[in-house]
């Protein structure tokens, strides 16, 4: 089941869980879960005024360029921008939702800027073991019980 949520003045859709946990989404696709419930319904204009909420959690990625003679290499160290950490912090702060599944990208922003502590709520997930290969987003069933931190 998908519920709107309001925060900061953006709706995020929130999908409860069968044991009765709720997530924010913060992606524009869905997603199935291993307690057998999908929040696959995600569309634009079915009670979501728009994927605004997409671009609320955006990461900046400052490249460093160096030089191993006979090569030349990046580093990206990714960081959230002031407003994904404002919109972070309302999250976390939102009694309606018990966590908030993010990319990978912002665990990793929320590492390298050293306050991953601050936000218990946000995780990244993994999926079950028999769907990790696979290719498509569809394909792949995330874990309830393994989430990414």
């Amino acid at each position: 089941m998908t519920k709107i949520v309001n925060v900061k003045g953006v709706d995020f859709p929130v999908h409860t869980l069968k044991d009765g946990r709720t997530l924010a989404i913060t992606s524009k696709h869905g997603y199935k879960f291993s307690d057998g419930t999908d929040c696959m319904d995600i569309k634009d204009g079915d009670g979501i005024e728009s994927f605004d909420y997409v671009g609320t959690l955006e990461v900046k990625m400052p490249k460093r360029t160096k030089r191993f003679k006979p090569f030349k290499v990046s580093e990206s160290r990714p960081i959230p921008t002031m407003k994904a950490i404002k919109m972070l912090d309302a999250l976390q702060k939102c009694s309606e939702i018990d966590g908030v599944i993010v990319s990978y990208l912002m665990v990793t922003a929320l590492h390298n800027m050293g306050v991953r502590e601050r936000y218990g709520k946000v995780m990244g997930y993994n999926s079950t073991p028999e769907t990790a290969r696979s290719l498509s987003p569809h394909d792949k069933v995330v874990d309830i019980d393994n989430w990414a931190w």
